[in-house]
């Protein structure tokens, strides 16, 4: 059971605005987790919740100065969702008291000022430049446009345009009559006259839309045991918008073929799921023929690892493969403050294992690296941690 931390109430019962002001005067920070827990602001006995927000410090001044650890300082904000109560404690104290520069935030005003010009219909450029001239913005107060941007994608989204979205969608969508190279859409959930549905992007009704071709599914159609299936999210093909899922496979040659790509409002296992379920069944359809998968492979994401054990594993065995991009990335941040020649042990074994030829010099590999790590007592923790997490984890 984790510990009890020290926290200390800077403010009790307090609306949304004095909260406000009382962030504002705040090191700059950033909110670590965002969750549900019982009220415990009010008063009010009727079970409701109240919103939980962890804060952590996102200062230039306290990360320069512990480069290799955090700054102790926490926040944490709980809003009762049936009153305007707000609680605010921390705990800790930051490793440098001097600020580092704060880029231009939007206050309680620009946001409800940009809620009335997007009620409007107005586009985020718009609302930017009408955000300068209410509030007398000059260039090093201006907001920047993704800033905008990201606030009405996620608070009030009113710049994603649904009903458009929907009928190019449904204008495109698959009929099996398509040309080989004639790119269509397709979804896992379809309308009462066969449609595809698109969600509106809420928790509860998920937006998620697949593009492909025919030609592009059937590279799929050969051994399972052949190519290794790849699904990953990137967010470089639309800066701020709507993460997006590419699906592809590698061949024996390490040649990648791409699949589909998935347009998603999250990147939670419902969301990977159902964009499985729609390349699956948009498969049969093209191909005739059941889509199975040998291999696949994925970040270090629950959401994506329970996603494929749950579609592809239905009705095949899948073993699922780790990245070794995500391995390296792990393992850089755990051995970074290693002596370098401890360095330069674990990254020379880790290389070792990724390049084994087969099983048998695996096997050969593993045993030979453990032994190698005992021989250094400041490698004890660090081989506990890669034995359970690597070595025989669910990867």
């Amino acid at each position: 059971m984790p510990r009890a931390l020290p926290w200390a109430e800077l403010a009790v019962g307090l609306n949304q605005e004095d909260i406000d002001l009382l962030l504002v005067s705040f090191k700059s920070f950033k909110i670590a987790k965002s969750d549900h827990v019982p009220c415990t602001v009010c008063t009010n006995a009727t079970p409701h919740n109240t919103r939980k927000r962890l804060l952590r410090c996102a200062c230039d001044e306290c990360r320069a100065a512990m480069l290799y650890a955090r700054c102790e300082w926490r926040g944490k904000l709980l809003k009762c969702e049936q009153q305007d109560l707000l609680d605010l404690s921390k705990v800790g104290s930051h490793v440098r008291t001097r600020r580092s520069p704060r880029p231009p935030r939007m206050t309680r005003a620009m946001q409800n000022f940009a809620h009335e010009m997007a009620d409007q219909g107005l586009k985020p450029a718009r609302i930017r430049t009408g955000l300068m001239r209410k509030f007398y913005l000059g260039p090093h107060t201006l907001l920047q446009l993704k800033v905008v941007q990201r606030f009405l994608s996620e608070t009030v989204g009113a710049n994603d345009y649904l009903d458009g979205l929907r009928r190019m969608v449904r204008e495109t969508a698959f009929t099996g009559q398509e040309q080989d190279f004639d790119v269509f859409s397709f979804t896992w959930r379809t309308e009462e006259d066969g449609r595809p549905y698109v969600g509106s992007g809420a928790d509860e009704n998920p937006f998620l839309v697949g593009v492909s071709s025919k030609k592009l599914l059937r590279q799929e159609d050969r051994n399972p045991a052949t190519f290794v299936l790849h699904m990953d999210a990137t967010f470089k093909f639309n800066h701020v918008d709507y993460p997006v899922f590419v699906v592809g496979i590698t061949d024996c040659c390490r040649k990648f073929h791409l699949m589909a790509i998935f347009v998603s409002s999250q990147r939670k296992e419902i969301h990977f799921s159902e964009a499985l379920m729609a390349l699956r069944k948009v498969y049969s359809q093209v191909t005739g023929k059941q889509l199975a998968v040998r291999f696949a492979m994925g970040g270090a994401d629950d959401a994506q690892y329970n996603a494929v054990v749950r579609v592809l594993g239905a009705d095949y065995e899948v073993e699922v493969l780790m990245c070794f991009y995500c391995v390296a990335a792990k393992l850089h941040e755990k051995t970074r403050k290693l002596h370098h020649s401890l360095y330069t042990v674990v990254t020379s074994g880790v290389h070792d294992l990724h390049f084994a030829a087969g099983e048998l010099e695996y096997e050969e590999a593993k045993t030979r690296i453990l032994n190698d790590w005992a021989l250094h007592p400041g490698l004890e923790s660090f081989k506990e941690y890669f034995k359970q997490q690597w070595l025989t984890g669910r990867f």
